[in-house]
């Protein structure tokens, strides 16, 4: 399973806490492929050079083919760049997890700091967030968090929702099928291939493959869809 870590990833600030919240996420989740634009040398170390036809090519290409998306909103505004890649993401229906920070939006249970904006609206002391964006967030059964360790958790339940309805698709005894199911997308991994006799493994055996993966699918298509 992929997840694509979407955030501003210029000024150090941005990058460095980039680097923390994938280096979490891949400490916690194992069986989650991070992709972290800024790891993309590619496309995105800005000594080199990159058009924005290569750089858009590059990150959709990853974005598509994740299973979730991680978007921090926080900012004075929401990144152009990760609006850009919510509204992309949720076209395929996968589920979009925000981290919001901002302690701005603490005090939401406080009755005078509300009653406030009654009274002038220009007191406001919360921060606004593009509704629209919100709701694309909020469609994809997905959530908004307002700290690391409550967005993690929220992973690995997706995670093992995911895990769960790939058990259900494919034989409940076979390890080596769920295995292939969970963790195969363009073919089957060389480190899950029997490790006996490797040259000779028949054709019979690569279809038995083909159908593992072509249940998997069929199975992320349904879970999406709910």
């Amino acid at each position: 399973m992929k997840l694509y870590l979407a955030n501003g990833l210029f000024g150090i600030a941005d990058r460095n806490f980039n680097d923390t919240l994938a280096a979490k996420i891949r400490e916690e989740i194992p069986e989650l492929e991070v992709y972290l634009p800024q790891e993309n040398v590619v496309v995105n170390d800005k000594k080199a050079s990159a058009t924005s036809t290569q750089i858009a090519d590059a990150d959709t290409e990853h974005l598509l083919s994740s299973d979730i998306l991680v978007a921090v909103l926080d900012g004075v505004e929401i990144d152009s760049g990760v609006a850009a890649e919510i509204g992309v993401f949720s076209t395929t229906g996968r589920p979009i997890l925000g981290l919001y920070t901002d302690v701005r939006q603490l005090g939401n249970d406080n009755a005078k700091k509300v009653l406030t904006l009654v009274d002038d609206i220009t007191e406001n002391q919360f921060q606004y967030r593009n509704l629209y964006v919100i709701g694309l967030i909020k469609k994809t059964n997905g959530g908004i968090f307002s700290t690391v360790d409550d967005l993690v958790a929220a992973l690995k339940k997706k995670t093992d929702e995911l895990k769960k309805s790939v058990e259900k698709e494919v034989a409940p005894n076979d390890k080596l099928s769920i295995e292939l199911a969970a963790s195969t997308r363009n073919g089957v991994p060389d480190n899950l291939l029997p490790t006996s006799n490797k040259k000779n493994v028949c054709n019979k055996r690569r279809k038995w493959y083909e159908r593992i993966i072509l249940a998997f699918s069929k199975c992320r298509f349904d879970l999406y869809a709910r």
